[in-house]
């Protein structure tokens, strides 16, 4: 914290982030498969903090909401320092509530628990939860992941519910700033969520030239002689249609 960014050097900057209260035209019915409006994937992402080097730091459980134009929604988040059990219920909280597609949680040791946990909390309830483990190769790096942020940020595409402040200053700060947590469960909810397909599918271009209107001007450049063998025209005249 007293290692500040000098403006307008920020790597994530505060202005392109997008702040909202309710997520628009969702409204979520019995049927899992469609929404009564904008059709939007949940996803579920956890970083329990319990390694030898990041205990201290807060543990998150974050869900986002992904939409078919790419942008990603984030609409709940739980921060602090809980017991193995209480982490469980913070979660299954979240799936409760969002029903996400996925759950994804770091394969390491403390991981490898929290499934177990997760497991035996499904017997339960009586309910699958969609568990999905991530192994970090070593070659992939933190820094990496949160930075593969920046192109969402910079279009304007990441939105936070009003009251993620933490989640705005981890990103404003970044990577100069003590705690990066939220930003590694985002991270992790870009790298391994996808967006939903509109069951309507996405209009063609309008713009393009037809199949027709191309066999015409073909027709047309090769009914002249001089065009037919080349000569009286400048090289590659006529044909701009091959490049629309």
């Amino acid at each position: 914290e007293n290692s500040p960014l000098p403006d307008g050097e920020e790597f994530f900057k505060r202005t392109d982030i997008r702040w909202f209260s309710e997520l628009p035209g969702y409204k979520k019915i019995a049927d899992r498969d469609g929404y009564a409006g904008k059709p939007y994937l949940f996803f579920t992402a956890v970083d329990p903090n319990r390694t030898e080097k990041t205990m201290a730091d807060p543990c998150v459980v974050m869900t986002a909401a992904r939409d078919s134009d790419g942008h990603v929604w984030v609409v709940d988040i739980s921060r602090g320092h809980p017991t193995g059990t209480e982490l469980v219920k913070l979660i299954a909280a979240h799936l409760e509530r969002w029903d996400p597609e996925k759950v994804i949680v770091e394969a390491n040791n403390y991981q490898y628990q929290l499934q177990r946990w997760l497991q035996e909390d499904q017997l339960r309830r009586g309910r699958a939860w969609p568990i999905q483990p991530v192994v970090r190769s070593g070659q992939t790096r933190k820094v990496e992941r949160i930075g593969a942020l920046q192109p969402l940020v910079e279009r304007g595409a990441l939105h936070l519910r009003e009251g993620m402040e933490v989640v705005a200053q981890e990103l404003e700060h970044w990577p100069a700033w003590k705690n990066d947590d939220t930003l590694d469960t985002l991270a992790d909810i870009w790298t391994y969520g996808s967006n939903p397909v509109p069951k309507e599918g996405v209009a063609p271009p309008t713009n393009l030239p037809t199949m027709e209107s191309l066999l015409e001007e073909t027709r047309t450049r090769t009914s002249r002689p001089a065009a037919r063998f080349g000569r009286g025209q400048p090289r590659g005249a006529g044909m701009g249609w091959l490049h629309r």
